[in-house]
C-alpha cells in the first residue's frame, strides 16, 4: 500500500500585494518565468470560476514552486502530468527536468537576494524513508530546506511542523497543517514571508471610512486610506488598472478595476499575459487621487480538487510515480493545504509625511490629476519587477457577510466550502 505524502504552502505578505507584470528589462525572457505565469493564470481562473461570488486570494509562485519541488520527484505519466499542468515546455536539446530547474534555481536565487521577501521550505520523513541523494540535490536548488526525520505517531510532530510554519511566516500563521493523516510518511512545506513598505508611504491621518459596494451591490463602511501621488496607470473600455510601487523598486502591485461593477467578471475573464502586455506597453505616468482598502486577509485552503481539475491526478492515487524521490516509490499525495495572510495599511508614514511637504512652484501648470477610488470588487497581483514572476494575487468582491470585531471587519469564509478562503478587512 502507497503512503501518504502530506504537502503544505504558507504565504505570508505584508504591505500591499500585487501581479506578475514587468516593464521592459534588459534580463533575458526566461521560458521557466514564462511557465510559472501562465499556471498563474490557469490557476487564478480555475478557482474563480469555481466559486464566482467569493473572495479569493493565493500565491500562484509559491504554489509553483512547491509542486516544481513534487515535479523534480517524479517520472512517467505522473511526470508528464506535471508538465502539462505547470506549462512546462519540453527541451528539445537537453533533459527538460534539468532545463526547468537551472532556470528556476536562478529565478529564486535573484528573488531571495532582496530583505523583503523570503523563501523557506522544510520536508519531515519518517524514520527510515528512502529518499534518493540526487533528489535532495535538486531541490536543494530551489532554496534554503530544512530536512528533520521525525515519528509522525507522536503529536509532538504535528507541534514541531506548526511551530516551525509559525516562526518562518513572522508568527502570522499559527496552524499550517492542522492535523497529520494516518499512513503519512512525507510532509513538505514551503512558505513565503513578504514584507514590503511602500516607496510612498500613506498617512494615517487621511484614513477614513468610506463605502464598499460589492459584487451582490451590498454596501459596508470600511476603512480606506488615501495618497495622491504619481502612478504608473491606464484604462480600457471595461476596466482601470494602477501600479502602486514598493521601497526598492523590485516589486509592485497591481490593482485592476472595473468601470462597473456589471463589468467585474468580464474584466476577470480577459486576465491573461497578453492583456497585462497590454496594460504594461501603454502605461503612462499620472497624478492618481488613490483610494484603497486597509485590510488584513487570511485564508486556507485545499488545492487538490482544483488540481485534479487541472489533470494532475496521479500524483494523488496508488498509482502515482515518485520513483525519482524515492527508491520504494511507495508514496502519494494525500493533502495540499495552500495558507496565505494579506496585510495592506499605510505602511511607512514618516515618508509620506515627507513627501507631502514637497510644493510645487506657482509657475507650475496645473496637473490633471485622475481619480482611482477602489471601493467596489476588484483584483490585486504582486510581482517581482524584474522576472516578472506572480508571487502573489487575488479578488474581493463581497464584504455583506463582514462583522465588526474589535474594530476589525472580518470576512467570512464562504458558506459552501468551495474554496475555504477566510480573511479580515480592518
Amino acid at each position: 500500500m502507497k503512503k501518504l505524502f502530506t504537502i503544505f504552502s504558507a504565504i505570508l505578505l505584508f504591505g500591499f500585494a500585487g501581479i506578475a507584470f514587468a516593464e521592459k528589462t534588459d534580463v533575458p525572457e526566461n521560458a521557466s518565468v514564462n511557465s510559472a505565469s501562465l499556471f498563474s493564470f490557469d490557476w487564478y481562473q480555475k478557482n474563480t470560476n469555481s466559486a464566482p461570488g467569493q473572495n479569493f486570494m493565493t500565491s500562484p509562485y509559491g504554489l509553483y514552486r512547491l509542486l516544481g519541488s513534487l515535479y523534480l520527484g517524479s517520472a512517467g505519466q505522473t511526470q508528464s502530468q506535471f508538465e502539462s499542468v505547470l506549462r512546462i515546455e519540453s527541451s528539445p536539446n537537453e533533459n527538460t527536468k534539468e532545463f526547468w530547474l537551472e532556470n528556476m534555481a536562478g529565478v529564486f536565487s535573484s528573488l531571495n537576494k532582496s530583505k523583503e521577501l523570503t523563501f523557506a521550505g522544510g520536508i519531515w520523513l519518517e524514520e527510515n524513508t528512502p529518499i534518493l541523494p540526487d533528489y535532495f540535490s535538486k531541490i536543494h536548488k530551489m532554496g534554503d530546506l530544512d530536512v528533520q526525520n521525525v515519528n509522525f505517531s507522536q503529536k509532538e510532530t504535528l507541534e514541531k511542523i506548526n511551530a516551525w510554519g509559525k516562526e518562518k511566516t513572522g508568527g502570522n500563521i499559527s496552524q499550517i497543517l492542522p492535523q497529520i493523516p494516518m499512513n503519512a510518511k512525507l510532509v513538505m512545506a514551503n512558505t513565503i514571508f513578504f514584507n514590503g513598505k511602500w516607496k510612498n508611504a500613506f498617512d494615517p491621518k487621511d484614513t477614513v471610512n468610506a463605502e464598499f459596494t460589492g459584487l451582490d451591490r451590498k454596501k459596508i463602511n470600511i476603512p480606506m486610506m488615501n495618497r495622491t501621488d504619481k502612478y504608473r496607470c491606464g484604462s480600457s473600455e471595461n476596466f482601470q488598472w494602477i501600479e502602486i510601487p514598493y521601497q526598492g523598486g523590485k516589486y509592485a502591485m497591481a490593482i485592476f478595476l472595473p468601470n462597473k461593477i456589471s463589468a467585474f467578471r468580464l474584466m476577470e475573464e480577459k486576465l491573461s499575459m497578453e492583456m497585462l502586455d497590454k496594460c504594461r506597453s501603454s502605461a503612462k505616468t499620472q497624478k492618481v487621487s488613490l483610494t484603497l482598502p486597509k485590510f488584513t486577509f487570511t485564508s486556507s485552503s485545499q488545492a487538490a480538487p482544483i488540481l485534479k481539475e487541472m489533470g494532475l491526478l496521479d500524483a494523488f492515487l496508488t498509482s502515482a510515480d515518485f520513483s525519482e524521490m524515492t527508491s520504494a516509490n511507495d508514496i502519494c499525495v494525500s493533502h495540499l493545504v495552500n495558507s496565505c495572510c494579506l496585510k495592506i495599511d499605510e505602511a511607512g508614514t514618516q515618508a509620506a509625511v515627507a513627501d507631502a511637504a514637497v510644493l510645487v512652484p506657482k509657475s507650475k501648470p496645473i496637473e490633471k490629476i485622475i481619480r482611482f477610488n477602489v471601493n467596489k470588487p476588484f483584483v490585486f497581483m504582486i510581482y517581482d519587477k524584474d522576472s516578472g514572476a506572480i508571487l502573489f494575487c487575488g479578488r474581493i468582491v463581497d464584504l455583506s457577510t463582514s462583522r465588526q470585531n474589535g474594530g476589525t471587519t472580518e470576512i467570512l469564509a464562504g458558506d459552501d466550502g468551495t474554496s475555504g478562503q477566510g480573511g479580515s478587512l480592518q
